[in-house]
């Protein structure tokens, strides 16, 4: 058993002992995409076991290689359409391109091996992950490198007492 330290929202503290067995893995991986939208948004990875855990996968050094593979694959994929016979969604070219400098940044920041936030890490993922999301969607003009920036600025670490 593990000991983890949750929070309060009103920012108290206290001591909680959490089974990490096979429910809890399974509780993760059955709502990722929620908790991946909840760390992106901000949430604490300290209020609840579930969060605390999907954080530490995240952050783990797989799991960014794994989401900067992505970027660099929706970069080959806008460049270089994949033949027809390949069953897959294809990224919208035009924002793609658009927003490349940026991606690439993205990309290179999650496999550098300086710490990061999980908060920029998630909102990475999701960025590739969201099939109705800017990268596949062409009515979302501008809007890929704006949140390829905003998830570019999330990655600092953060102090406990950073306003942000």
């Amino acid at each position: 058993m593990d000991v983890l330290l949750l929070t309060r929202p009103d920012g108290t503290s206290l001591v909680s002992c959490e089974r990490r067995g096979r429910a809890l893995r399974l509780a993760v991986r059955l709502r990722r995409w929620h908790l991946d939208r909840a760390l992106a948004s901000g949430a604490s990875p300290d209020a609840q076991a579930e969060l605390s855990l999907r954080a530490r996968e995240l952050i783990g050094r797989s799991s960014r290689a794994a989401i900067a593979r992505e970027i660099e694959r929706v970069l080959r994929d806008a460049r270089w359409p994949p033949a027809p016979a390949r069953m897959c969604v294809l990224p919208c070219r035009r924002q793609v391109l658009a927003a490349e400098p940026v991606l690439r940044e993205l990309a290179r920041m999650l496999i550098a091996p300086a710490p990061v936030d999980v908060r920029g890490v998630a909102q990475a993922r999701m960025l590739v992950r969201d099939g109705a999301g800017p990268v596949y969607s062409p009515a979302a003009e501008g809007r890929l490198q704006e949140l390829a920036q905003a998830a570019i600025d999330a990655l600092a670490p953060r102090l406990p007492d950073d306003d942000d």
